[in-house]
């Protein structure tokens, strides 16, 4: 039984020793497999050293940065569905000033329709598309041959066109999740690898619901009942090897001394030999069995942001046609107000009906608009003053023109016929009892500055780590080690360690000695040996 601070990071731990048998000693230098007890789960943490000192280190972690972009949302689902991601997290964090409005259909149209689209088309050479299919594809969508080219330049839009860093910092991530199904330089190590899987705790895959995403994990394990994600058992004796697609992989331990690696923010330099993305991969113990308890101090504390709208209604003089006029394209009972007078279903040009002039876009719409408001008025003055914003974006998209008592039908019958309630031919009638013009005026009121997680994802020390921790921990807690080997006898201990001073050793409960580890008087050394 090893009783360790709760702060500990375990990067390795042998235990060695001799096979005797009848007192008859059989096998020296034996390391020993083993299993732990099923109260202690180890949390996995990818760490790297950033900043080497003769009296400390700084260590950034990766895993715990991505909980402070996402805080919670994860740990009690396996499933994501955009539209209630965007619903339920981003909109709760973010405004329009932010940039959000972008976000809106980033899974349909962006990603599928675009991005996985174009990969996918690319990648497998116009497979299954006929002649005709690979024309329009060119002419429509992409006429390159570089998936990541494309890629690149469209994810490179869409960034640009967020203000906030940490909404632009979510949608990285959320791309990077992607990388199996993505080629781009956005995504880990060029795109269209697996790689990616073993750097993140939880990482994505696509579905044919274009709304739908899985979410999975090579570290944790997802309860279907409890709706909890928890660490895969006995990890601890892999010594960081793990099966991966049919491959090995082992995740670098940490060596003797601690050397200073170089990190990188582009995804495409992950373990170059410029930069070591993989350094290193810890383990966190601790009694509690669900990532949720373990982080129960990361969280999102939603901006206290104050939105408002004010609604503009315009009554309009119009009636509806004549029931013989027919249209090709099925009328709408809503209209966006620049495209009234546009399409062939609506009588009279441009915005005339409405204001009694013809204005041709949303400047000369939105400078119109005080006429009809003394509230809205007050409002742009408030503007001036720099106490409000609006939300331009939403005026332009859900300003309509609405039909009220609006009907409509398909005719197919001859035209000219005279007969049945057809008689104008084929095609659609229109009916409506009257018509108004609405224009919603969202704005936001007294920005208050945002509040992210709590996570302290660069850390100096154990304080500056126990910072992460639920102050509900226990400062120790025993981890039994059970040794499979038959009449082992344990020698010593060798542990690669950081963030813990002392550990007290039980064996067979006639031994239990504490136990002085290298850590205590030089941050740089992770390795002690224990002697028996």
């Amino acid at each position: 039984v090893l009783t360790v601070p709760n702060s500990i990071l375990i990067s390795d731990i042998v235990f060695k020793g001799r096979i005797e048998q009848n007192n008859l000693q059989i096998e020296n230098n034996v390391i020993a497999n083993f299993k732990t007890n099923d109260d202690v789960s180890f949390y996995p943490l990818i760490l790297h050293p950033t900043n080497v000192q003769k009296d400390y280190v700084s260590w950034y972690s990766q895993t715990l940065f991505i909980f402070k972009l996402i805080g919670r949302y994860f740990f009690d689902k396996n499933e994501l569905y955009w539209s209630k991601f965007y619903t339920d997290f981003l909109s709760r964090n973010f405004t329009f000033i932010d940039g959000i409005d972008e976000l809106d259909n980033f899974s349909k149209e962006f990603l599928h329709n675009r991005i996985f689209k174009v990969t996918d088309t690319l990648t497998s050479n116009f497979a299954n598309l006929d002649e005709n299919k690979r024309r329009e594809f060119k002419e429509k969508i992409y006429n390159g041959n570089d998936p990541k080219q494309f890629n690149d330049f469209e994810i490179n839009v869409l960034l640009n066109k967020l203000t906030s860093e940490k909404l632009r910092s979510t949608i990285r991530l959320f791309i990077l999740m992607l990388s199996k199904q993505i080629s781009s330089s956005f995504c880990f190590k060029g795109g269209l690898t697996e790689e990616h899987e073993f750097y993140l705790p939880f990482y994505l895959e696509k579905t044919i619901d274009n709304d739908l995403y899985i979410i999975k994990s090579n570290y944790f394990v997802f309860d279907k009942n409890s709706k909890k994600w928890s660490p895969k058992e006995n990890i601890l004796n892999r010594n960081n090897v793990f099966q991966f697609h049919n491959k090995v992989i082992q995740m670098p331990i940490i060596p003797d001394k601690i050397s200073e690696v170089n990190i990188s923010n582009t995804p495409l330099d992950f373990n170059t030999s410029s930069s070591h993305n993989f350094n290193y991969l810890f383990w966190s113990p601790s009694h509690t069995s669900e990532i949720a308890e373990y982080l129960s101090k990361v969280y999102w504390e939603p901006q206290k942001k104050k939105e408002d709208e004010i609604i503009i209604e315009i009554p309009m003089k119009t009636k509806a046609p004549d029931w013989r006029v027919r249209y090709s394209e099925k009328p709408s009972r809503e209209i966006n107000i620049l495209q009234y007078g546009k399409t062939s279903n609506v009588i009279d040009d441009g915005t005339r009906n409405i204001f009694g002039v013809n204005l041709k876009n949303w400047d000369e719409v939105w400078n119109y608009l005080p006429k009809y408001s003394t509230r809205f008025k007050e409002l742009l003055i408030r503007e001036v003053a720099g106490e409000i914003v609006f939300n331009k974006a939403y005026f332009e998209k859900y300003s309509n023109v609405i039909r009220e008592g609006f009907e409509t039908k398909y005719h197919d019958i001859p035209p000219n016929t005279g007969r049945g309630p057809g008689g104008g031919g084929r095609g659609w009638s229109l009916f409506f009892t009257k018509e108004k013009a609405v224009f919603p005026i969202r704005y936001l009121e007294g920005r208050v500055s945002q509040k992210f997680t709590s996570v302290n994802y660069i850390f100096k020390s154990i304080s500056d780590f126990k910072e992460n921790i639920s102050e509900e921990t226990p400062k120790f807690l025993d981890i039994t080690f059970e040794i499979n080997e038959d009449n082992f006898i344990l020698e010593q201990i060798t542990i690669k360690s950081i963030f813990a001073n002392r550990i007290t050793v039980r064996v067979d409960g006639y031994l239990e000695k504490n136990y002085k580890l290298n850590y205590e008087d030089n941050k740089l050394i992770s390795e002690t040996t224990l002697i028996i």
